[in-house]
């Protein structure tokens, strides 16, 4: 048999996709894989879709691929509320899932309903799109961390605890109500990983946000290759690779509005398919019922990205209408608008507000009302993401793309003129909200009530298509030109594209991950913690605090009670904001039974020098301080301390990644421009964007004097006050680098402090040097 009529029928294909679920089932359930455990609802999708295939001509083995997960991941999630609703149980419903799943695709191994035939060409499909799709993953699995800030995630991650704790989607008691009231469909997924593999919540959210973006991949190629054609597709899932917006630091966040952009593409190419009747709703049995669930599972993911679906749709309907009634046809299109509304909008949305009541109840309010500003609502910051989307890390060959783009449309496929107008359209239409929100803020219901950044990342799933339409038109181009210097070109855009950004991209990326707060470190202490303290109390800072983190990290065995949490308990425990219990703690020194304080001195944190001489260290590990609140014995603080803060060297640099533990309090040590400076431009600095900072050491030897070097953002008072003696006092400074002598004497063998105050903005310590007087530092 020659390659070019290799076929394998059906009935193989439908065995070789139950014995890879057998393969996943036996990894997920007896070796505890996490990966293999997200892939069975894929794999379950794609025996469903093969099944409902038209017998005479089916569907493109690439698109099946790529509407697997929608189909897989959407009956699942209905799956899990409607087995909550109906007191089966999470649990049972997993079970349940599996058995079907299993069973449905060893019935179609036995019992083929059809056959299909796959040629070198589909194979050929079928590595064009993977293999982009396998590097994209293997990037983000060599950078991506534990998702663990202390506002969105750890929302997240707190929804998905009580859902497992109450084995329901409902929880009978949770700590804030939007618990409810949020959108379930990411986190019933995540569940579902835990529910097999019994893995703990964060690796299971790590894992979900590496795969995440095969579905990120899949929906751009599925997006591209059903409104456009085959090959922009191609080339679409190729731009991902480098295309910038999709590196942005503030996607690591938002897993939920991530994951809804796969929804958010798969509903479009569904509904353009209902439009122009094309393949995929002729050959696909059941195309109806595939699309409510998609479309309502949109809803479950995340709202937004089933408005922007509507908003986009609306749009390329009344484009087509408009473009029809011009030639006097639009009679026949759509054939009927009203079934179009209740597939892809009025039963979605009654099946979401059936399953999830709690909608109405407040999201409605919030959706409707919702009206601010954020500090992030600025021209300046829009500046900065539209620059990120387009010549970032001398990204210009990605704007050139862009332009290409449109002239594509213009000379070559004026065919596909109503489809790039949409996508225009859609930029516009977000453009233009952002501008209300810059200026007037009119309430616009649903539209309105996100961020400006969240408005703009909106737009993120539709960059590579229309990057990837340009990168497709240049390589046309290319190919049919006789000359050589346009060829050259060619190679030059492209060694531009992929090429000249790499080495930013990747600042990029490891920059973003230094915004969440389990480090290795403080993962060597949670370890500790559970070793030396299977259960207790832990005081710990509000804000940008790793500590809620713990008991997600814990095993079952252990317990523990994090007293502070912004998103969650809003910085009160039994009825005391944090300032009041840090005063009361403080000031009265009571022993306190089974608790422990937990200080990561990334600011703003707790100070642990006010604690030295009240309670007992139980651990210093770089950063990190643990107290026991139920023990007075200072006795071994001071030595304890001293160890470990001993400062042999002159110099104490700026670069809080080495020099940290010294930068004691006040100073922020994660966030994303700490680390971007520090790989991108070898420029490392204590960042002290508070209004106090102390650093603390232990010499060894005496000191007769100090200079300190350092940068501020915008004119100020400074106060500097050494081993508790003020030195400088409202003290002016102009914006830029300053250099200050100071005399002071510093002591061996002690703690010794140097206290920074400032009225306001930012101030970058590059380093501090001790010597033996004013100018011999």
């Amino acid at each position: 048999m020659s390659i070019q009529s290799i076929k394998a029928e059906l009935p193989s294909l439908y065995c070789l996709n139950l014995g890879g679920l057998i393969a996943l089932t036996v990894l997920a359930y007896f070796y505890r894989n996490p990966y293999a455990a997200f892939f069975i609802p894929i794999l379950f999708g794609f025996s469903i879709l093969l099944f409902l295939m038209n017998n005479k001509e089916g569907v493109s083995i690439d698109i099946l691929i790529a509407l697997s997960p929608a189909v897989g991941f959407s009956i699942l999630v209905l799956m899990m509320y409607t087995g909550s609703a109906l007191n089966i149980g999470l649990t049972n419903t997993v079970v349940m899932y599996n058995i079907i799943a299993l069973a449905f695709s060893a019935y179609t191994c036995f019992k083929p309903p059809n056959r299909y035939t796959i040629n070198i060409q589909s194979v050929r499909d079928i590595s064009m799109m993977i293999l982009p799709v396998i590097f994209i993953v293997l990037v983000h699995r060599a950078v991506y961390t534990y998702p663990t800030d202390n506002v969105d995630n750890l929302f997240h991650a707190t929804k998905i605890e009580y859902l497992l704790k109450y084995n329901s989607m409902y929880p009978k008691t949770v700590p804030v109500f939007n618990i409810l009231t949020y959108p379930g469909g990411y986190h019933s997924i995540v569940a579902y990983i835990i529910s097999i593999t019994k893995t703990n919540i964060p690796e299971a959210m790590k894992t979900f946000r590496i795969l995440a973006w095969i579905l990120f991949s899949l929906g751009v190629y599925m997006f591209s290759r059903t409104w456009f054609s085959k090959k922009i597709a191609r080339f679409s899932i190729l731009a991902i690779i480098s295309t910038n917006i999709c590196y942005y630091y503030l996607i690591i966040y938002i897993e939920p509005n991530f994951t809804g952009f796969y929804f958010f593409l798969v509903a479009l190419s569904l509904s353009y398919s209902y439009l122009n009747n094309d393949d995929i709703k002729r050959n696909l049995h059941y195309f109806y019922a595939i699309s409510i669930i998609i479309v309502t599972t949109t809803i479950f993911v995340h709202p937004y990205s089933f408005q922007n679906f509507i908003a986009m749709i609306s749009m390329y309907i009344l484009l087509t209408y408009l473009k029809l009634l011009v030639k006097k046809s639009h009679i026949t299109f759509p054939k009927n608008i009203l079934s179009f509304t209740i597939i892809y909008a009025i039963l979605p949305l009654a099946i979401y507000t059936a399953l999830n009541p709690f909608f109405i109840m407040v999201d409605m309010k919030h959706l409707i009302l919702q009206r601010w500003i954020t500090p992030h609502d600025t021209v300046t910051f829009l500046r900065l993401l539209v620059s990120w989307s387009t010549i970032r890390n001398g990204n210009y060959a990605e704007l050139i793309f862009m332009v290409l783009s449109g002239m594509y449309i213009i000379f070559r496929d004026r065919s596909k003129k109503a489809e790039y107008i949409t996508l225009l359209a859609f930029f516009m239409f977000v453009f233009a909200l952002i501008m209300n929100r810059l200026t007037i803020n009119v309430r616009i219901p649903f539209y309105g009530t996100a961020a400006l950044e969240r408005m703009y990342l909106w737009l993120v799933p539709l960059f590579p298509v229309i990057i990837g339409m340009g990168f497709y038109y240049s390589h046309e181009i290319a190919r049919d030109s006789k000359k050589v210097s346009i060829k050259a070109a060619y190679i030059l855009l492209i060694a531009g594209f992929f090429i000249v950004p790499t080495w930013g991209t990747a600042v990029d990326l490891i920059s973003a991950e230094s915004n969440f707060y389990v480090t290795p470190k403080v993962m060597e202490d949670f370890i500790w913690i559970e070793k030396h303290v299977p259960s207790s109390y832990v005081l710990n800072s509000c804000y940008s605090d790793p500590t809620p983190w713990l008991p997600f990290f814990a095993g079952p065995k252990n317990s523990y009670t994090v007293m502070f949490n912004k998103r969650i308990n809003n910085c009160r425990f039994n009825n005391l904001t944090f300032n009041e219990t840090i005063t009361y703690l403080i000031n009265t020194t009571p022993s306190l039974s089974d608790t422990i304080a937990f200080i990561d001195t990334n600011a703003p944190s707790l100070n642990p020098l006010e604690f030295l001489d009240k309670y007992k260290i139980l651990r210093i590990n770089g950063d990190d301080w643990i107290f026991n609140l139920s023990s007075r014995d200072i006795s071994e603080n001071m030595k304890i301390a001293r160890e470990s803060l001993k400062l042999c060297s002159p110099t104490l640099p700026g670069n809080t990644f080495e020099f940290g533990k010294y930068y004691i309090w006040g100073v922020t040590k994660r966030y994303f421009y700490i680390t971007y400076f520090g790989i991108e431009k070898n420029e490392y600095y204590a960042w002290v964007m508070g209004n106090q900072a102390i650093v603390a050491f232990n010499p060894c030897r005496e000191y007769k004097g100090i200079i300190l070097t350092f940068f501020v953002n915008e004119p100020m008072f400074i106060n500097i006050t050494v081993n508790g003696a003020p030195i400088i006092v409202n003290y002016k400074i102009t914006e830029g680098y300053h250099t200050m002598k100071i005399n002071a004497t510093l002591e061996p063998n002690q703690i010794n402090t140097i206290k920074l105050s400032k009225t306001k903005g930012v101030l970058l310590i590059k380093n501090i040097k001790m010597g033996d007087g004013q100018d011999d530092p």
